[in-house]
This record gives structure tokens, sequence and C-alpha cells, in this order.
């Protein structure tokens, strides 16, 4: 799979844990610039109905899941941050982990 696969994608849907329902299903638009500088992908959700469902998901939880999310495209071989303070957009956002690409560069 290419970064630009999961880059462009404007249906991810992603299971969240949820309190009241064990778990919950909400679709993301996809975005990112694939020439930015700040390696910032973000998810934001399809629809104001998809937004709904995030309702009562703690933020480390949702960010939790993209991450899953994320790596499981790259089964594995690409990981992910997930970004809290840096971001302050709607939505999630994650960057690549550059440091086991730079360990693996530096061999």
């Amino acid at each position: 799979m290419k970064i630009s696969d999961i880059v462009f994608e404007q249906n991810a849907q992603i299971v969240f844990p949820h309190k009241e329902d064990a778990s919950r299903v909400a679709r993301f638009k996809v975005v990112a610039s694939p020439t930015s500088l700040n390696n910032i992908i973000k998810f934001i959700p399809a629809t104001s109905k998809d937004l709904d469902k995030l309702e009562g998901v703690e933020e480390s939880d949702a960010l939790a899941a993209v991450v899953e999310y994320a790596e499981k495209h790259f089964d594995g071989h690409i990981k992910f941050i997930p970004l809290t303070h840096d971001y302050g957009g709607v939505g999630y956002a994650i960057k690549i982990d550059l440091e086991p690409i730079m360990k693996t560069l530096n061999k």
C-alpha cells in the first residue's frame, strides 16, 4: 500500500470504543498534502452524523483508533504518532514516526 492510498481515502471507516455501545463506527475523509513539510495526515468526520457518533469518545481513545487504522494499512511497516497539542483543527491528526526510518537510514 502507498501513502497516497490512505491520504486520499474518502471513506475511511474507523471503529472507536464507546462507553454506551461498546463501540461505534464513524466514516472519515483523510486529508494530507503529499508535498507538505509538516507530515500531518488529518482524519475529518465525513458527515455531521459521523461527528455525532464520536460524542462521548475520549480523545485519547479516538487517536489510538486512528493510529491503529493507519498502521494496519501498512502492516506495521510504518508507525504513526498521534497529534494532540500540535494540531488544533477539526477531527484527528497523525504524523509518520520518522525515528525508525532514520535509524534504518543511518545504519
